[in-house]
């Protein structure tokens, strides 16, 4: 056969492999080989090399409104020329220098506040063009005059040795222009998932073994059917390499579905360097201001999907380009709308990236004759910055000109970046926020996937987010609750990067809704670490505090007291209603200086299945609960709640009616002069299933916690997970210091076959022991150290 020209070659790699795949019977997927005839079972997917940057390009496709992204907030001639098209400069999320970002933009915010987003405005390229197809032309290929065309990472492609199926991905149905290059294209995986490949029923199996050996030897049937039986076979081992990715429930949004697509892609340590991603509909002629802000909300959903799915080992190597095809006008249409502009703002978002603003706002009076901006930043000076530190690729060889690059990475490449260790168990101080949803797998927020399964560690951003600082973090308090467990298990909340320890956090039996709070040391990468040991089961997180080692309040424990009995003539409190509870000046609380309390709360008798909120009085209700509960069982929780300004905490029962009980245990003093909190990972110290005896009626089972594990002797209080398994009756557990008066109070309540778990804050008595008294029948106790006062 004669040779192949180099046009034929590159015809060949332009060939839509959504219909040339279609046509084979493998629809939803594609897979691009390059050259005719090249034998890619020698590449196999295989992990990338620990120092190699991955990088995710997502496409803003349309033209993204970059004036309404990053807003020139104390820029006259914005406000003057989008009159009402413009951000208000109040609404903003200010980010200094007379900038802030879109409104919908808060995850994009942190991140940006923690140093990790660089923001390139004036970005554009000489003679832009007006229409879509010629200028997302121009962006793909990214490419000095003269190179053949191609794309910019097509051709980094190219000249990679030996890349896998694998190594370039586009989440879509077809190989787009910027990963098609000379000789190779990227693969083009579905968001639905591929269907050839990745059943696993027996006779499925035999078709794809059938399938695959048609490419065993030459098929007599010339390039084109060698090739076709090639293709099959790569698709066939794609799809076998990538059903894990689609094994579990995706959220909801397209842009975090594919968004957590390409961090399990990458998860996956199958030799994924570049996903690319797009989020369409930026073409706003009409409507911008409510259509935007639905793009921007997506947007910031899906850059937070990202991170919160990718696993430790990934995370501090990825970085995110986000580009558009242009800009908007400076000024709107009479339909409440932008056209086609020429400027836009670029961003480049990981933690290898130095975050700030880059590039210079082009004038709003001087510009080109269209009047539209003249740009001042080549965004082929970008790419050849990316190509250069996330790709380890000479920028001038595949961009075929010399564009600069921008300082935009803090290092000398991403390459290389630890993965910072987990922190040590430093003192810190509590600052108590209002209770701030991070995790809910029920509706695909802060997870990769839909419910926790069987030993997957799950992990999520803690520091950052949600009224936590970036830094000087070293502990998190979180109210954990798992619901539609499908087995009776337990989940454990250990920090991320370090070894999953032998202890729970929560128990729970099949079906049932479980609250616990958690005190749990900030882990690599600002996060903590769940999974639950068997089975599944939603799994659901609010942040309700953090200790920092700068300023904060100290915990002042007390001797367990009641404060509020519901059962005492007052009656339960009705679904929608709420009670307040003053906590400053009772009880032995000062009038003022108090910034949070601790509580144990306890629901008895509810009518319904529903939740309990605690949240600061006076402060709008968050979207959070305190502790979730069925019909008829009696519920308790650790609650730390921030005080409201009168000095009170509400309590508001969502569904049904409800007997509430909160016991006092301490309170944390904003003056920050006494005991320091020393969070730790977890360590069993208590387990009494394993002498096989269990704490009888009326008894009290003395445990020693200083001088035990870590606990040093002066230590005045401890952070325990206490659990109760198995009781025989009806009953409760209080924890008290030894040596003092038993109180009136709980910390665990309990029916029989019933596994209880809640967090206890105990002051430590006589000896360095608290005392753990059973109120009634039988019970086993596990008790597990979360964290000390000192």
């Amino acid at each position: 056969m004669l040779p192949i020209d180099i046009e034929s070659r590159h015809a060949y790699s332009l060939l839509s492999r959504r219909r040339f795949l279609q046509g084979l019977g493998a629809t939803g997927a594609g897979l691009s080989l390059g050259a005719f005839g090249r034998d890619l079972s020698a590449y196999a997917s295989a992990p990338i090399p620990a120092g190699d940057g991955v990088l995710v390009v997502l496409l803003l496709g349309g033209g993204n409104d970059g004036l309404n992204t990053v807003v020139p907030v104390s820029n006259s001639g914005y406000y003057a020329a989008r009159k009402g098209l413009a951000i208000p400069a109040n609404s903003a999320l200010g980010i200094g220098q007379g900038f802030g970002l879109h409104p919908k933009l808060p995850y994009l915010k942190t991140l940006y506040d923690q140093g990790h987003v660089a923001l390139i405005n004036g970005v554009g390229y000489p003679d832009p063009s007006l229409s879509h197809f010629d200028s997302m032309a121009t962006w793909m290929r990214g490419s000095a005059p003269g190179v053949p065309f191609s794309g910019w990472l097509g051709r980094w492609l190219d000249a990679v040795p030996n890349p896998g199926p694998l190594y370039a991905v586009n989440l879509g149905v077809s190989v787009p222009l910027h990963l098609t290059g000379l000789t190779r294209a990227g693969s083009s995986i579905a968001p639905w998932g591929m269907d050839l490949g990745s059943h696993p029923e027996p006779p499925q199996q035999l078709l794809y073994s059938a399938l695959r050996s048609l490419s065993d030897a030459p098929s007599g049937l010339g390039v084109w059917g060698d090739t076709i039986a090639k293709v099959e076979r790569d698709a066939i081992d794609i799809g076998r390499d990538v059903a894990p990715v689609f094994a579990t429930a995706l959220p909801k949004s397209d842009m975090a579905r594919d968004m957590t697509l390409a961090a399990r892609l990458i998860n996956t340590d199958l030799g994924v360097r570049v996903v690319c991603v797009s989020q369409d509909g930026y073409d706003t002629h009409r409507d911008q201001m409510s259509e935007h802000d639905t793009l921007m909300t997506e947007l910031n959903e899906g850059i937070s999907a990202l991170y919160a799915g990718l696993e430790p080992r990934f995370a501090n190597r990825t970085t995110v380009l986000v580009i558009s095809e242009f800009g908007r006008t400076p000024d709107g249409n009479d339909s409440g709308g932008t056209d086609h502009g020429t400027s836009n703002t670029t961003m480049v978002i990981g933690p290898g990236v130095a975050g700030g603003l880059y590039g210079q706002l082009p004038s709003f009076t001087d510009l080109d004759d269209n009047d539209r901006f003249k740009s001042t930043v080549d965004f082929r000076s970008i790419y050849a910055t990316v190509l250069d530190k996330v790709l380890q690729a000479d920028p001038q060889q595949i961009l075929g000109g010399n564009y600069g690059t921008l300082p935009l990475f803090s290092g000398a490449a991403l390459d290389g970046v630890p993965v910072p260790p987990a922190l040590p168990a430093v003192p810190g101080r509590l600052l108590p926020v209002t209770p701030t949803r991070k995790l809910d797998t029920r509706e695909g927020l802060g997870a990769p996937q839909a419910r926790f399964a069987a030993g997957v560690e799950q992990t999520v951003l803690v520091v950052g987010v949600g009224g936590v600082p970036a830094q000087d973090v070293t502990a998190v308090v979180v109210n954990v609750t798992v619901t539609d467990p499908t087995v009776a298990s337990f989940l454990t909340v250990w920090p991320t990067g370090e070894t999953k320890p032998n202890a729970s956090s929560l128990n729970f039996v099949t079906g049932q809704t479980v609250p616990n709070l958690v005190m749990s040391k900030v882990g690599a990468n600002g996060r903590i670490s769940m999974a639950v040991n068997d089975g599944a089961a939603n799994v659901i997180a609010d942040v309700v505090g953090y200790f920092s080692s700068v300023g904060g309040s100290s915990l002042v424990p007390m001797t367990p007291v009641r404060v509020r009995d519901t059962r005492n003539g007052e009656g339960k409190v009705g679904a929608g209603k709420w009670i307040d509870v003053p906590m400053s000046g009772t009880f032995g609380l000062p009038m003022s200086g108090v910034s949070a309390v601790v509580l144990n709360v306890t629901v008895n008798e509810p009518t319904e299945t529903g939740f309990v909120t605690v949240w600061p009085t006076g402060e709008p209700l968050p979207q959070a609960s305190s502790l979730n509960f069925t019909p008829g069982l009696t519920v308790p929780n650790l609650v730390v709640a921030k005080v409201g300004a009168n000095g009170a905490v509400s309590f508001f029962n969502k569904n049904g009616s409800s007997h509430i009980i909160v016991d006092l245990l301490g309170w944390y003093d904003a003056a920050g002069t006494g005991p320091m909190a020393h969070a730790t990972s977890p360590q069993r110290l208590l387990d009494t299933r394993n002498a096989k005896l269990k704490v009888g009626p009326n008894s009290t089972y003395e445990l020693k916690v200083t001088e035990v594990a870590d606990v040093p002797a002066d230590a005045k209080a401890v952070v325990l997970n206490m659990t109760a398994v198995d009781p025989s009756e009806t009953g409760f557990i209080t924890v008290y210091p030894k040596g003092q008066i038993l109180p009136v109070a709980s910390n665990l309540n309990f029916t029989p076959g019933r596994t209880v778990p809640n967090q206890v804050i105990a002051t430590v008595g006589d000896g360095g022991i608290i005392s753990i008294y059973n109120k009634a029948g039988s019970v086993h106790l596990i008790a597990d150290l979360v964290g000390w006062y000192r």
